[in-house]
């Protein structure tokens, strides 16, 4: 009895061990199964935003059953590769595209409502800048479908010890603007931007635009109730772009130059003016020499302005609908809308945040006074109103605007006209 009661007693020991990593074995299986894994993919490159992709192991670390697989796909290409997500049935728990494509998938209803989450959050009002849940809301007023990823003022960079040498005026309007152009030396151009892809000329007529015509006649012209050459003051801001590239202020030599063409011909003094958002000082800083001074200017190119100061609200983080996980998706957007991530990942990386108290503590002498003088203006009427148009429209405009500075097109109306083809294609 006793030598059985042994065997007994050894048996369970021996299994106990077992028992103990079988147990353990299938708590782990179900802790495993109680994390929810969410795909996150945004348009941007790494070495547009380096801290982004190192920001997420500090999510996963203090999130423990969300883990967020995030992948930066880059520029190149990424239009076609959104698409593509959007159509399979397993798109990305967060996807992070361009404007125009917020517009089209909130307006085939593909995207989630974002407003009970914002509202939860405390995000809803008084948190962003007051234009930016409009920027947000393209398929019905005041029901947000995205989060814009940073703010762009667009404005102009002058080389300061140029325009002082020269005894240069810094410009405050179009007159001013134009007679730059009389005082330079001929081996010096007036002014560069991104312009070697024909669609990024549209930042500097945007400049303009905004003046002109505010955000309701461009919506009722890409809403099909309207037609671009009819669009109230479309017509006055590609006149006064035609007036810019007459006077020579932008000539065909500076369509060749990218990004990094355009800032090293500032930098070095071959040119003048540098037209862009006001996020290009990070270029510009890394590769400037230490005594190169430049500083920012503004222009009314019209004496009643709608509105004075164009804006990109950025490309924008969403929610597809077909997401399984749509509230843990929320959890990661509104992690990344703190303040506190917004200040560390944005504006300390020279950015200018969607958070009006995220923008408090900036170093940058340029972007404070972007933030100081432009930031608390924007309006609905700031909106870089081209992002409105669907790619093609856009593409169709970049590529008349090249053609006019050119030589090619010397007729606004045409141009109107092109763009207008385009949108009924």
């Amino acid at each position: 009895m006793k030598r059985k009661l042994f065997i007994v007693v050894l048996a369970v020991l021996m299994l106990t061990p077992s028992i103990m990593l079988f147990a353990k074995g299938a708590e782990e299986v179900k802790a495993s199964k109680d994390v929810v894994n969410l795909k996150v993919l945004t348009v941007w490159s790494e070495s547009r935003f380096p801290t982004w992709a190192a920001s997420i192991d500090e999510f996963n670390k203090t999130h423990p059953n969300i883990h967020v697989d995030f992948e930066m796909a880059g520029t190149q290409a990424s239009t076609t590769r959104m698409q593509t997500e959007m159509l399979g049935n397993n798109p990305p728990d967060v996807i992070h595209f361009w404007k125009f494509m917020l517009n089209e998938y909130a307006q085939n209803d593909q995207l989630v409502a974002l407003n009970p989450y914002l509202e939860k959050s405390g995000k809803m009002e008084g948190y962003f800048y007051d234009p930016v849940l409009v920027w947000n809301s393209p398929a019905e007023e005041g029901v947000v479908y995205g989060l814009s990823d940073f703010l762009g003022p667009s404005v102009f960079f002058y080389n300061v010890k140029m325009f002082k040498d020269l005894g240069l005026k810094v410009p405050t309007n179009l007159d001013e603007l134009l007679a730059v152009v009389d005082k330079l030396p001929a081996d010096v151009l007036p002014m560069v931007g991104d312009w070697k892809e024909p669609v990024n000329i549209l930042d500097t007529l945007a400049k303009i635009q905004v003046q002109t015509t505010g955000r309701g006649p461009i919506l009722e012209t890409v809403e099909g109730k309207n037609t671009f050459p009819k669009t109230k003051g479309l017509l006055e801001a590609v006149t006064i772009m035609k007036k810019i590239v007459d006077k020579g202020l932008i000539v065909p030599k500076a369509l060749a130059y990218d990004q990094n063409g355009a800032t090293s011909a500032f930098i070095s003094g071959r040119a003048a003016i540098y037209s862009d958002k006001s996020h290009a000082t990070t270029i510009i800083d890394l590769i400037k020499p230490d005594d190169f001074e430049y500083a920012m200017f503004t222009v009314d190119f019209v004496e009643n302005p709608v509105n004075r100061y164009s804006s990109t609200f950025g490309s924008d983080f969403a929610i597809p609908k077909k997401s399984k996980h749509p509230d843990e998706a929320w959890t990661f957007m509104n992690w990344m809308w703190s303040k506190e991530w917004q200040q560390e990942n944005v504006v300390n990386q020279g950015q200018l945040s969607s958070i009006t108290t995220a923008n408090k503590e900036i170093s940058h002498p340029i972007a404070r006074e972007v933030a100081e003088t432009i930031l608390p203006y924007l309006t609905d009427d700031s909106f870089y109103l081209v992002d409105l148009l669907p790619q093609a429209a856009l593409n169709e405009f970049g590529t008349r605007m090249h053609q006019l500075v050119l030589g090619e097109i010397n007729d606004p109306m045409f141009i109107l006209q092109s763009v207008q083809d385009a949108m009924d294609r």
